[in-house]
């Protein structure tokens, strides 16, 4: 079974450091391919930009983002930019270990999660707190469901237990895009989660979770 999500539609935008400007992509893929070259480039400066535009591009329709902005770019340090390309060149890029170098505006699951899904995009997804409004107590067979989290939370913490199940949710996601039609990718389904959470479709989004877990689970 495919499912019809809505139409996700953040702003496609980025920002050029050097020439001060916004730049407009005509969709995801080319937008989520320039950050993954900037995170994975062997210029510190660029992953500082790639660091930088993930931040921009999440705050982007808050009015506080150039405020984050300055503030992640005026006290980021070398040492933890080379931290961050070291876990990256010895593959141990995970939230836990993220976290660990202590970047500024970099210490909640929202934005550690929103680096890996532009490094990866097949295999991550972002997980804030209006993808945790899908979560179902009286099913904890729903990974969301198994994140310690209250609504009066300022944010998602990072624990072990989190870990565990936000990459659980990663590889439901994956899972839903293999059964789409329309080239659909792992993050493109968090999106259009996402979108059913704007529109108030919140028990048709938990519905569609109970159902491929149980398909996820006879499948693994």
């Amino acid at each position: 079974m495919t499912y019809s999500f809505p139409k996700y539609d953040f702003p496609c935008k980025l920002f050029d450091f050097e020439n001060k400007s916004e730049i407009e992509f005509e969709n995801y893929r080319t937008l989520e391919k320039y950050i993954q070259k900037q995170l994975l480039s062997n210029d510190i400066l660029q992953v500082k930009d790639g660091l930088s535009n993930v931040l921009f591009w999440g705050y982007y329709r808050i009015g506080y983002k150039e405020t984050r902005l300055k503030k992640f770019r005026d006290n980021i340090t070398p040492f933890q930019l080379q931290a961050f390309k070291a876990l990256l060149e010895n593959n141990m890029i995970n939230p836990i270990n993220i976290k660990k170098i202590g970047m500024p505006q970099f210490s909640g699951f929202s934005f550690i999660s929103k680096i890996l899904m532009f490094l990866n995009p097949l295999q991550y997804v972002v997980l804030d707190k209006k993808i945790m409004r899908l979560r179902d107590l009286k099913n904890l067979d729903n990974p969301l469901s198994n994140i310690p989290y209250k609504t009066s939370d300022s944010g998602i913490r990072i624990s072990p237990v989190s870990q565990k199940y936000y990459l659980t949710w990663c590889e439901l996601c994956k899972f839903i895009a293999t059964q789409m039609n329309d080239n659909m990718i792992t993050v493109d389904i968090e999106r259009g989660f996402f979108k059913l959470v704007e529109e108030g479709r919140i028990e048709f989004g938990i519905q569609i979770i109970s159902s491929e877990m149980k398909k996820f689970h006879a499948l693994t």
